[in-house]
């Protein structure tokens, strides 16, 4: 028989001990990330324990967030979503059966009227999830990954990492609030200049205090003009956030920064260099990842409907985007909107 647990002060070690154990876990999925975005949106996190003749065989992170128009249960709020189960080989589809029937159980005492989970970008069994969770509406994501042992950089990429090393650009991994303050101006910069949202500043603050993330800015005469966010966690890291200044685009920082970020990876036994997704397949950000060798991977958004969704399906989808900034509801699908592909 399998007991699930709600993650409190008192087994909050288990669950850390358990992910950092099992190699099939993400950062996202940790206890530590949970306290980097922890104060960033009024989200409560609900994270879950299961265990076996009480010894723990599973984990999973959840987080509610509450709306006017319907509550609901996610993975994870903020850029990066990635949750899922975490579990031991043996009897997973009992694990799951019985982490779900809590979730659930949770979800209903919440008012929840959607939950959805967002798998891992490399361990998941997309035909498990379909059986125990039985979701509504399944929606496959591309993402772009490096196999940082089987690096194959396309050779343009190779040239313009020489172009930037002949660039007097200095890569520095010194990180405190100050020079966070100082690229989060960069990066505010080019997300207006892409339309796009920026990450909220306090996410990077916080970021810079964890175990699990690790900073690197490339400087021009003393001038920070690039910088990035990287999150670890067992075999896989994750390319957070990157921005560069556009008017500096010339040198190639983001080139040079990218290329020390590997090596910087390959130090340290790491076997995944995650790039996350990208706009679409014919946007310039998943060309410029393809260049350096990238394999193209799929991870799934499982949303399973709880209760009455007619306020969030009548609310236009921009008014959505505004109540629910920052997490996953819905896909556009529902609003007559496809995703690029």
């Amino acid at each position: 028989m399998i007991d699930v647990f709600v993650v409190d002060e008192k087994n909050e070690h288990e669950y850390a001990d358990f992910l950092e154990q099992n190699k099939e876990s993400v950062c996202q999925q940790t206890i530590e990330w949970r306290d980097v975005i922890m104060d960033v949106s009024p989200d409560k996190p609900i994270f879950l324990l299961a265990k076996r003749g009480g010894k723990v065989v599973g984990a999973m992170p959840n987080y509610i967030f509450k709306c006017e128009l319907g509550n609901i249960m996610t993975s994870i709020p903020h850029a990066g979503p990635y949750g899922g189960i975490v579990s031991e080989k043996e009897g997973r589809t009992e694990i799951y059966k019985a982490i779900f029937k809590k979730l659930l159980e949770i979800a209903e005492a919440e008012d929840c009227v959607l939950s959805t989970i967002v798998t891992p970008p490399f361990f998941s069994d997309i035909e498990l999830y379909r059986e125990t969770f039985k979701p509504d509406f399944v929606m496959e994501n591309f993402f772009q990954y490096i196999d940082i042992g089987q690096l194959n950089l396309r050779r343009d990429v190779r040239r313009r990492i020489k172009e930037a090393e002949g660039n007097n650009l200095v890569v520095s991994d010194e990180c405190s609030a100050e020079k966070i303050t100082e690229w989060y101006a960069i990066h505010k910069k080019r997300m207006m200049e892409i339309d796009a949202q920026p990450i909220p500043e306090n996410i990077f603050i916080n970021a810079s205090r964890s175990k699990k993330a690790k900073f690197f800015f490339i400087y021009l005469n003393k001038r920070m003009i690039a910088g990035a966010l990287f999150i670890f966690h067992n075999t896989v890291v994750d390319i957070y956030m990157m921005s560069a200044d556009s008017e500096h685009f010339s040198l190639r920082p983001n080139f040079l920064l990218v290329n020390h970020a590997l090596k910087w990876a390959k130090d340290r036994g790491f076997r995944h260099f995650n790039w996350e997704s990208s706009p679409s397949r014919e946007s310039g950000t998943y060309a410029f990842k393809e260049g350096w060798g990238s394999i193209e991977k799929s991870h799934h958004f499982l949303t399973k409907i709880l209760g009455n969704t007619d306020s969030i399906r009548n609310t236009e989808l921009k008014e959505i985007k505004n109540k629910y900034r920052w997490h996953f509801v819905l896909p556009y699908s529902c609003w007559g909107e496809e995703l690029k592909k």
